[in-house]
């Protein structure tokens, strides 16, 4: 069970380390963290725990971490959802139950509104997408509906500003294996863990290309109907914004604020540029009667490059937010790993990017 992360009040004391030590409305200044530290990996058959230099009984020691949480959320330093902690098996009980001694475990309950906010906003995309008409009669060609679209890329960008906001506090039971992620923390693991399952998705669009292109005899020679020059400057473009990602986090780390600043705006503008190159060449090839002609390779090359372009405006979005902290001043104060974190996604993206121009381009 790590710490529970509250927002203490200006009257907190320091601790010799570096901690902060919550102020005591029940006359207990031991840290909240530490004594749910302590509850959560204590021994359940030893009758004393050690904590804060002193020897107290397990009844006492939940009593006074339950005493302190029920205190400092009636101050409104933690959020009421804050009801549960770690149990003597490590093992954590649903929320409001009571464990021995009548103390009630502390858990933070995640009751957020975002998630579904943002399926709402993915529905509404969608089907924009799905119920357009039909621009002319002859030939017939699709027109979506813009105006649902742009409400759910709207909503989608609302939603995921709202859940980036969010403290997220999650039980972690104490007695579990930890091989082979000891030294990862879990946020980046959980990073990790998403772009393999976006691994797993692109591999599936890639897959369904090569099934196509060996199914298709109609399929047009290279640089006849994707031009070449237009998938290397997005290749160019691309790979350049990761070394100024690469850039942002080596000012982040050297306390370079001004450094910071340029290389996070040179990102934004590249992924910008990228994305203006892509929409020219997909308004070029949706007026050419692309569709007609070679139906397949460009049902395969629009899903497949559309679904990387929306890909690149997530990560334009991730650069507009870091960019704004920057701005504030943050980052570069030994607390950049959220630019770390945003680097592996954006590597991710360029990635993606390396495989496709080949093979839409140069094969």
């Amino acid at each position: 069970m790590g710490n529970v992360h509250a927002t203490v009040p200006a009257m907190a004391k320091t601790e010799p380390n570096g901690s902060e030590r919550l102020p005591g409305p029940t006359g207990d200044e031991t840290p909240l963290g530490v004594l749910v530290g302590r509850l959560a990996q204590a021994d359940p058959n030893r009758p004393a725990i050690s904590c804060a230099g002193e020897s107290v009984s397990r009844a006492e020691l939940e009593s006074r971490t339950n005493r302190l949480a029920r205190a400092y959320r009636d101050l409104g330093v933690i959020r009421d959802s804050f009801v549960t902690i770690g149990l003597p098996n490590g093992i954590g009980h649903p929320n409001g139950s009571s464990i021995e001694h009548g103390a009630t475990a502390l858990h933070s309950e995640g009751l957020s509104p975002w998630p579904i906010m943002m399926a709402f906003a993915a529905f509404i995309f969608f089907l924009g997408l799905t119920i357009g008409k039909p621009a002319n009669p002859e030939p017939v060609s699709y027109q979506p509906s813009w105006p649902l679209i742009a409400d759910g890329v709207i909503l989608g960008v609302i939603s995921l500003f709202g859940y980036s906001r969010e403290t997220f506090t999650v039980h972690e039971d104490s007695h579990v294996e930890s091989w082979p992620f000891k030294q990862v923390p879990n946020m980046k693991l959980g990073i990790w863990t998403f772009l393999g399952a976006e691994v797993i998705f692109f591999g599936v669009l890639i897959g369904s290309y090569f099934f196509v292109r060996t199914n298709d005899a109609a399929w047009p020679p290279a640089g006849t109907l994707f031009e070449i020059r237009n998938g290397f400057a997005m290749t160019f473009v691309l790979l350049t914004s990761s070394l100024t990602a690469i850039m942002a986090l080596a000012s982040a780390r050297a306390g370079n604020r001004s450094g910071l600043i340029a290389s996070l705006g040179g990102t934004l503008v590249l992924g910008a540029a990228f994305l203006y190159i892509k929409a020219g060449e997909w308004f070029s090839l949706g007026s050419s009667g692309v569709f007609q002609n070679y139906s397949l390779p460009a049902t395969s090359y629009f899903i497949t490059t559309g679904t990387h372009g929306v890909h690149v405006f997530a990560g334009m979005c991730m650069t507009v937010y870091l960019l704004t902290n920057a701005i504030k001043g943050k980052y570069v104060n030994g607390d950049h790993t959220t630019l770390e974190h945003f680097g592996l996604y954006w590597h991710f993206v360029d990635i993606v990017w390396v495989f496709l121009f080949p093979l839409f381009y140069l094969i």
